[in-house]
């Protein structure tokens, strides 16, 4: 096992010793105690899958964001009392807010998702992974997929490479907290 939506913090179901920062640095003995070759992994795949998903994800948020301050602009609705029920100050407050909260969670479940199962791509043709729910909560179709176990190389039965794939699109990825697990 590798992790469980973190990159080598734990190797067949046992802490990984000394493993507290620095991780897949070789600073921490993470890669030497999963047996993982240090120089092994091409950091330049990472790179630009990050930038593509920084590109993304900033280029929707913003989006939505201008959406909803127009919204509030054209029809700032009134409470009964004579006060607008929308505002862009409101529009501000809800980003930093609630959904602030859930932009924060989804990216976290994607770059755990993605940092997981590149390390694994990049180490072992043979290994499995198995889609995990974290949530008490969790979406009805994650929920079936709980345990779900498939090879490395190939996708879960919705489509996706990891938990918080962006090929899930917002309503399949908005909150997840799921997480996938290596076994190799």
């Amino acid at each position: 096992m590798v992790g469980s939506g973190t990159v080598g913090q734990r190797t067949g179901g046992r802490p990984v010793p000394g493993c507290d920062a620095g991780h897949g640095s070789g600073g921490c003995g993470c890669s030497a105690a999963t047996g993982l070759a240090p120089d092994a992994y091409d950091a330049s795949r990472t790179e630009k899958f990050l930038r593509a998903v920084a590109e993304s994800r900033a280029s929707k948020i913003n989006a939505t964001t201008l959406e909803q301050i127009q919204a509030a602009l054209d029809d700032p609705g009134d409470d009964g009392d004579g006060n607008p029920v929308r505002t862009p100050a409101k529009v501000f407050d809800s980003a930093e807010g609630e959904r602030g909260s859930v932009i924060a969670v989804t990216l976290l479940t994607t770059l755990a998702g993605f940092a997981t199962m590149e390390t694994a791509k990049q180490n072992s043709a043979q290994a499995t992974k198995t889609w995990l729910v974290n949530s008490k909560n969790p979406r009805s179709e994650h929920s079936r997929m709980n345990g779900e176990t498939v090879p490395v190389r190939e996708k879960f039965s919705n489509g996706a490479d990891w938990p918080g794939d962006p090929v899930l699109g917002a309503d399949g990825v908005a909150n997840c907290m799921c997480s996938v697990e290596i076994s190799l």
